[in-house]
């Protein structure tokens, strides 16, 4: 199977949850890819 894209797609920044440290210590953000799915990453401290 060849999968081609023909024009860039964005991903944008969720504005209803800004970048936020969590009270058990892990930084988030999220966002939506191009088909509008919510994406959340975080990273915990060390």
């Amino acid at each position: 199977m060849i999968i081609t894209m023909t024009s860039p797609k964005k991903c944008e920044a969720d504005p209803n949850r800004p970048q936020d440290e969590k009270p058990w210590g892990q930084n988030e953000f999220s966002l939506f890819d191009p088909h509008y799915d919510l994406l959340t990453f975080g990273q915990g401290k060390k």
